[in-house]
C-alpha cells in the first residue's frame, strides 16, 4: 500500500497514476497494490506517481518505484551456434537466460541430470561425447527457479 498525504487550501484533490499514462488508479491518499502473482521485467519498478492538486496553486507530484523480488522464470537455454546436432568431441557453448529480481547469480549445469558444473554469467561450455540433455537451473538471492532443457544429438567425430 502507498500513501500520499498533502496540505493546503482548499484542500488539495489527490490522483494516483503510472508515470507516463493518465490512467487513475485511485482518487484517494492510498494505492493498495494486490494480486501481484507471476512478476516479470514488464511489470517490475513501476513508477507510481501522486498528484495533489486544489486548483489554486501547480500540481504537487510525488513518484514510488515498486520493486518486486522473485525467483527465475521464463529460463531458456540455447546451444551456441544454435545447432543442436554437434560432432563427437567438439566444444559445444550452452547459453541460459531468465527473468529474475534481483538478477540470477549463479546457474547450475547438469547433463541427464549430473550436476557437470556452475557459471556466474550463464554461459557454460563443454565438450560433446554423447547424445543427451543439459539442463540449466539459474538462482538468485529469493531461490531457484524455472529450469530450462537442450537436447544435444552427438553424431560423427570432430577432427581437430
Amino acid at each position: 500500500m502507498l500513501t500520499c498525504k498533502a496540505a493546503g487550501k482548499p484542500k488539495p484533490i489527490l490522483t494516483w497514476t503510472i508515470v507516463g499514462s493518465s490512467k487513475v488508479l485511485s482518487n484517494t491518499s492510498t494505492l493498495t497494490i494486490i494480486n501481484v502473482r507471476r512478476p516479470g521485467r514488464r511489470d517490475n519498478a513501476i513508477r507510481y506517481q501522486c498528484t495533489a492538486f486544489n486548483g489554486v496553486q501547480s500540481p504537487a507530484t510525488a513518484t514510488a518505484i515498486i520493486i518486486v523480488y522473485y525467483p527465475p522464470t521464463t529460463t531458456i537455454l540455447l546451444t551456441v551456434p544454435g545447432n543442436n546436432t554437434v560432432l563427437k568431441g567438439s566444444i559445444v557453448s550452452l547459453k541460459c537466460d531468465t527473468d529474475a529480481s534481483p538478477l540470477a547469480h549463479v546457474y547450475h549445469f547438469y547433463f541427464n541430470d549430473n550436476h557437470i558444473g556452475r557459471s556466474d554469467s550463464g554461459v557454460f561450455h563443454v565438450t560433446a561425447e554423447k547424445d543427451g540433455n543439459y539442463t540449466c537451473v539459474p538462482l538468485n538471492t529469493v531461490g531457484m527457479g524455472d529450469n530450462a532443457t537442450v537436447i544435444v544429438t552427438v553424431v560423427g567425430k570432430f577432427n581437430k
